[in-house]
């Protein structure tokens, strides 16, 4: 599985490119629907990476304070 930062890489690169294929283009009914599905799909990698990184963050927490209690418990 591809790593958080190798995900927002591609993601540069894919915009970057998306930059270069639509500039000089007229503004089409086409091209507005391609610039839509290109951007609804950004949107949807970076908030999947978003919550890959929340949840890594959540459980890596909720490892911490579980530690904490059992360390206490045995104090």
């Amino acid at each position: 599985m591809s790593t958080i930062i190798e995900v927002l890489e591609m993601i540069i690169v894919d915009m970057e490119k998306d930059v270069k294929d639509f500039e000089g283009k007229p503004l089409t009914g086409k091209t507005l629907g391609e610039l839509h599905g290109n951007l609804c799909a950004t949107i949807q990698a970076l908030a999947k990476v978003l919550k890959k990184h929340l949840e890594a963050e959540d459980e890596a927490y909720n490892k911490g304070y579980q530690q904490a209690i059992l360390d206490k418990e045995e104090n």
